[in-house]
Protein backbone atom coordinates (compact mmCIF):
# COMPACT_ATOMS: atom_id res chain seq x y z
CA UNK A 1 0.00 0.00 0.00
CA UNK A 2 1.63 3.72 -0.79
CA UNK A 3 0.56 5.86 1.70
CA UNK A 4 2.80 9.14 1.32
CA UNK A 5 1.08 10.42 -1.71
CA UNK A 6 0.99 13.97 -3.25
CA UNK A 7 -2.41 14.45 -5.06
CA UNK A 8 -1.97 17.32 -7.81
CA UNK A 9 -4.09 18.43 -10.77
CA UNK A 10 -5.22 21.50 -12.13
CA UNK A 11 -7.94 23.31 -10.44
CA UNK A 12 -11.28 21.48 -10.35
CA UNK A 13 -9.88 17.92 -11.31
CA UNK A 14 -11.25 16.75 -8.17
CA UNK A 15 -8.09 16.78 -5.60
CA UNK A 16 -10.74 17.90 -3.02
CA UNK A 17 -13.22 15.35 -3.35
CA UNK A 18 -10.78 12.19 -3.89
CA UNK A 19 -8.08 13.31 -1.47
CA UNK A 20 -11.13 13.06 1.15
CA UNK A 21 -12.26 9.80 0.14
CA UNK A 22 -8.44 8.59 -0.11
CA UNK A 23 -7.69 9.99 3.63
CA UNK A 24 -10.86 7.94 5.04
CA UNK A 25 -9.73 5.02 3.24
CA UNK A 26 -6.24 4.80 4.03
CA UNK A 27 -6.71 6.54 7.59
CA UNK A 28 -4.09 8.75 6.73
CA UNK A 29 -4.36 12.77 7.10
CA UNK A 30 -5.18 14.61 4.46
CA UNK A 31 -3.18 17.84 4.37
CA UNK A 32 -4.49 21.04 1.88
CA UNK A 33 -3.02 23.76 1.22
CA UNK A 34 -6.41 25.60 -0.07
CA UNK A 35 -8.25 24.89 3.43
CA UNK A 36 -5.16 25.93 5.43
CA UNK A 37 -4.64 28.56 3.18
CA UNK A 38 -8.36 29.72 3.93
CA UNK A 39 -8.18 29.24 7.64
CA UNK A 40 -5.38 32.40 7.53
CA UNK A 41 -7.68 34.23 5.66
CA UNK A 42 -10.45 33.76 7.96
CA UNK A 43 -9.12 34.68 11.05
CA UNK A 44 -7.58 37.49 9.02
CA UNK A 45 -4.00 37.18 10.04
CA UNK A 46 -1.49 39.23 8.38
CA UNK A 47 -0.57 36.60 5.38
CA UNK A 48 -4.14 35.54 5.76
CA UNK A 49 -4.37 38.77 4.18
CA UNK A 50 -1.96 38.67 1.48
CA UNK A 51 -2.82 35.05 0.58
CA UNK A 52 -6.66 36.35 0.22
CA UNK A 53 -5.54 39.47 -2.56
CA UNK A 54 -3.43 36.81 -4.45
CA UNK A 55 -5.96 34.18 -4.67
CA UNK A 56 -8.76 36.81 -5.31
CA UNK A 57 -6.67 37.18 -8.81
CA UNK A 58 -6.25 33.93 -9.18
CA UNK A 59 -2.68 33.84 -8.54
CA UNK A 60 -0.15 31.30 -6.80
CA UNK A 61 1.60 32.33 -3.36
CA UNK A 62 4.91 32.96 -3.87
CA UNK A 63 7.56 30.19 -2.89
CA UNK A 64 8.95 31.78 0.09
CA UNK A 65 6.27 32.92 1.57
CA UNK A 66 4.54 28.88 1.43
CA UNK A 67 8.40 27.57 2.48
CA UNK A 68 7.52 29.21 5.77
CA UNK A 69 3.45 28.83 5.96
CA UNK A 70 4.03 24.87 5.36
CA UNK A 71 6.68 24.37 8.16
CA UNK A 72 4.52 25.60 10.31
CA UNK A 73 1.22 23.64 8.92
CA UNK A 74 3.77 20.19 8.74
CA UNK A 75 5.31 20.20 11.98
CA UNK A 76 1.73 19.74 13.54
CA UNK A 77 1.93 16.14 12.02
CA UNK A 78 3.46 13.09 12.07
CA UNK A 79 4.37 12.43 8.64
CA UNK A 80 6.29 9.13 9.02
CA UNK A 81 2.87 7.81 9.22
CA UNK A 82 1.64 8.55 6.33
CA UNK A 83 0.30 11.40 4.41
CA UNK A 84 -1.96 12.71 1.44
CA UNK A 85 -0.33 16.53 0.42
CA UNK A 86 -3.16 18.39 -1.75
CA UNK A 87 -2.50 21.52 -3.84
CA UNK A 88 1.20 21.42 -2.27
CA UNK A 89 3.71 21.40 -3.83
CA UNK A 90 2.75 23.36 -7.32
CA UNK A 91 5.84 24.08 -8.54
CA UNK A 92 9.15 22.00 -9.27
CA UNK A 93 11.01 24.18 -6.97
CA UNK A 94 8.51 23.40 -4.39
CA UNK A 95 8.12 20.08 -4.87
CA UNK A 96 12.28 19.97 -4.16
CA UNK A 97 11.80 22.12 -1.34
CA UNK A 98 9.28 19.52 0.28
CA UNK A 99 11.46 17.04 -1.01
CA UNK A 100 14.52 17.93 1.06
CA UNK A 101 12.10 19.03 4.06
CA UNK A 102 10.61 15.17 4.27
CA UNK A 103 13.85 13.93 4.48
CA UNK A 104 15.01 16.00 7.35
CA UNK A 105 11.71 14.36 8.88
CA UNK A 106 12.56 10.97 8.37
CA UNK A 107 10.26 10.17 5.17
CA UNK A 108 9.27 11.17 1.93
CA UNK A 109 6.54 10.61 -0.71
CA UNK A 110 6.18 6.95 -2.20
CA UNK A 111 3.45 7.77 -4.48
CA UNK A 112 2.32 11.13 -6.83
CA UNK A 113 -1.23 11.34 -8.46
CA UNK A 114 -1.63 13.46 -11.11
CA UNK A 115 -5.43 13.90 -11.61
CA UNK A 116 -5.79 14.71 -15.52
CA UNK A 117 -9.17 16.45 -16.89
CA UNK A 118 -10.00 18.49 -19.86
CA UNK A 119 -10.33 22.75 -19.73
CA UNK A 120 -13.59 22.58 -20.92
CA UNK A 121 -15.24 20.11 -18.12
CA UNK A 122 -13.10 22.02 -15.16
CA UNK A 123 -14.20 25.66 -15.93
CA UNK A 124 -18.11 23.99 -15.90
CA UNK A 125 -17.05 21.84 -12.28
CA UNK A 126 -15.63 25.39 -11.07
CA UNK A 127 -17.57 28.17 -12.53
CA UNK A 128 -21.12 25.83 -11.53
CA UNK A 129 -19.75 25.32 -7.76
CA UNK A 130 -21.92 26.41 -4.70
CA UNK A 131 -20.86 25.57 -1.24
CA UNK A 132 -23.13 25.63 1.66
CA UNK A 133 -22.21 28.50 4.14
CA UNK A 134 -22.95 26.15 6.91
CA UNK A 135 -21.96 22.07 6.09
CA UNK A 136 -19.93 22.79 3.38
CA UNK A 137 -21.89 20.42 1.02
CA UNK A 138 -20.87 20.97 -2.79
CA UNK A 139 -23.09 21.45 -5.54
CA UNK A 140 -22.94 21.90 -9.05
CA UNK A 141 -25.50 24.22 -11.29
CA UNK A 142 -24.25 21.90 -14.19
CA UNK A 143 -24.05 17.97 -12.34
CA UNK A 144 -25.50 18.42 -8.98
CA UNK A 145 -27.81 21.10 -8.55
CA UNK A 146 -29.72 21.68 -5.02
CA UNK A 147 -33.12 21.19 -4.98
CA UNK A 148 -33.76 24.91 -3.91
CA UNK A 149 -32.37 27.65 -5.56
CA UNK A 150 -29.17 28.78 -3.65
CA UNK A 151 -30.81 26.66 -0.65
CA UNK A 152 -28.62 23.34 0.64
CA UNK A 153 -30.62 20.08 0.62
CA UNK A 154 -29.06 18.56 3.67
CA UNK A 155 -28.97 21.42 6.00
CA UNK A 156 -31.38 24.85 4.23
CA UNK A 157 -28.45 27.17 4.64
CA UNK A 158 -27.27 29.29 2.20
CA UNK A 159 -25.29 28.63 -0.71
CA UNK A 160 -22.43 30.94 -2.09
CA UNK A 161 -19.93 31.04 -4.88
CA UNK A 162 -16.26 31.04 -3.75
CA UNK A 163 -14.76 34.49 -5.28
CA UNK A 164 -11.88 32.38 -7.07
CA UNK A 165 -14.62 29.84 -8.73
CA UNK A 166 -15.63 33.01 -11.06
CA UNK A 167 -15.24 31.94 -15.08
CA UNK A 168 -12.58 34.35 -15.92
CA UNK A 169 -10.95 34.14 -12.33
CA UNK A 170 -11.21 30.47 -13.79
CA UNK A 171 -9.33 30.48 -16.40
CA UNK A 172 -6.83 33.04 -14.97
CA UNK A 173 -6.43 30.33 -13.00
CA UNK A 174 -5.50 27.52 -15.46
CA UNK A 175 -3.27 29.91 -17.25
CA UNK A 176 -1.17 30.32 -13.58
CA UNK A 177 -1.26 26.25 -13.18
CA UNK A 178 -0.41 25.93 -17.07
CA UNK A 179 2.79 28.11 -16.35
CA UNK A 180 3.66 27.03 -12.72
CA UNK A 181 2.07 23.63 -11.68
CA UNK A 182 2.20 21.57 -15.13
CA UNK A 183 5.70 21.48 -15.26
CA UNK A 184 5.67 19.13 -12.20
CA UNK A 185 4.20 16.78 -14.74
CA UNK A 186 7.44 16.44 -16.16
CA UNK A 187 9.41 16.62 -13.02
CA UNK A 188 7.85 13.74 -11.40
CA UNK A 189 7.17 11.50 -14.54
CA UNK A 190 10.16 9.59 -15.06
CA UNK A 191 9.93 8.27 -11.31
CA UNK A 192 8.09 5.13 -10.71
CA UNK A 193 5.97 6.23 -8.39
CA UNK A 194 4.36 9.02 -10.91
CA UNK A 195 0.82 7.80 -11.80
CA UNK A 196 -1.28 9.75 -14.14
CA UNK A 197 -4.63 9.58 -13.53
CA UNK A 198 -8.10 10.47 -15.97
CA UNK A 199 -9.80 12.51 -13.52
CA UNK A 200 -13.25 12.85 -15.65
CA UNK A 201 -16.13 10.82 -15.15
CA UNK A 202 -18.23 9.89 -11.88
CA UNK A 203 -16.95 10.68 -8.37
CA UNK A 204 -17.07 6.76 -8.13
CA UNK A 205 -14.94 6.02 -11.27
CA UNK A 206 -12.54 8.15 -10.25
CA UNK A 207 -11.96 7.06 -6.96
CA UNK A 208 -11.71 3.23 -8.23
CA UNK A 209 -8.85 4.25 -10.90
CA UNK A 210 -7.24 6.04 -7.99
CA UNK A 211 -7.76 3.08 -4.91
CA UNK A 212 -5.95 0.79 -8.41
CA UNK A 213 -3.02 2.65 -7.78
CA UNK A 214 -2.10 2.77 -4.10
CA UNK A 215 -4.16 -0.36 -2.25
Amino acid sequence: MRNHILLFGPPGSGKDTQGKILSKVLNIPLISSGEALREEIATQTKIGLKFEQLIKNGLLVPDEVMYEFFKTVLAKYNLKEGFIFNGFPRTVSQAQFLSGYLESRGTNYDCVLYLNIEDSEIIKRISGRLICKNCDAVYNIYFNPPKNDMECDICGGELYKRADDKETIVKRRLDVYYHDTAPLVEYFRSNNYFFEIDGSGTESHVTGRLLGVVL
